[in-house]
């Protein structure tokens, strides 16, 4: 992917989404495809893992990744904000559900997945704890150690916290497919579907034909799908390649 540098995209009109560049960060990896889906188009923005990013908190008051950015309104960064901005420029195809009990469903399980606390917060206290011991304590410099509350006592208890929302993921599937439906809520695609295809690369992810991330990454990654392998249910990985296949573009590109 060719990225724009801060100075470079933001004087520019549309939509603009900086990004983690250098490998598949799993919130901007799934914003990308919200996009995507609705084929909005929008310029990409470096935002460099791990670091600074001061021309970015310069810019849209925030270091991290991803953060939306259309016209002049104010800059978003939550998933669920991304997610209406994505509802509100595209309407079709919705990636919302239109019942308000489906609805309500979909946006409690995404906040399980992408949500603080959640499957993929907890998974990074896992990884976090992994750099530590490959980088030493030097990593506890990072800013993202602060900024998330990584902690020796929050990675050893992270596994207990992620494994009841794989349960929950694959009991919803596993229901669903009883009901003759291939996604998790209704009978069609969901941000929910997407979510889990792009966060569910942190407990296996693709090989890399499929997603070209350096090493380092793959090294941070086992330790999580090492903690939580018991609740991997076939079910669940089944399910994200068939939304990759039917509905999303690979290799993964960052």
């Amino acid at each position: 992917m060719e990225y724009k540098t801060v100075a470079e995209a933001k004087d520019l009109p549309g939509l603009r989404l900086a990004l983690t560049i250098g490998g598949p960060a799993p919130w901007s990896q799934a914003a990308k495809s919200i996009l995507e889906v609705k084929h909005i188009p929008y310029v990409p923005v470096a935002q460099h893992g791990g670091e600074a990013n001061a021309e970015l908190v310069a810019w849209t008051g925030h270091r991290n990744a991803p953060v939306a950015v259309y016209d002049n309104e104010p800059a978003r960064t939550g998933w669920y904000e991304i997610l209406l901005l994505a509802e509100r420029l595209a309407p079709t195809p919705s990636l919302l559900p239109s019942a308000v009990e489906d609805r309500a469903l979909m946006i409690g399980l995404s906040n399980e997945l992408c949500g603080e606390q959640g499957f993929t917060w907890q998974t990074r206290h896992i990884m976090f704890d992994t750099i530590l011991k490959m980088q030493g304590e030097a990593f506890k410099q990072s800013p993202m150690v602060a900024a998330y509350g990584y902690s020796a006592e929050n990675a050893a208890a992270a596994p207990a916290k992620i494994i009841p929302i794989l349960r929950a993921l694959s009991a919803r599937l596993h229901a669903q497919k009883q009901a003759g439906s291939r996604y998790f809520i209704g009978a069609q695609l969901t941000a929910l579907d997407l979510y889990w295809a792009n966060m569910s690369q942190v407990i296996d992810p693709y090989p890399p034909d499929k997603n070209p991330m350096p090493n380092f990454f793959r090294s941070m990654w086992a330790p999580v799908r090492q903690a939580v392998e018991a609740a991997i249910d076939p079910v669940l990985i089944a399910h994200r390649d068939f939304i990759f296949e039917q509905h999303l573009s690979l290799p993964l590109d960052f």
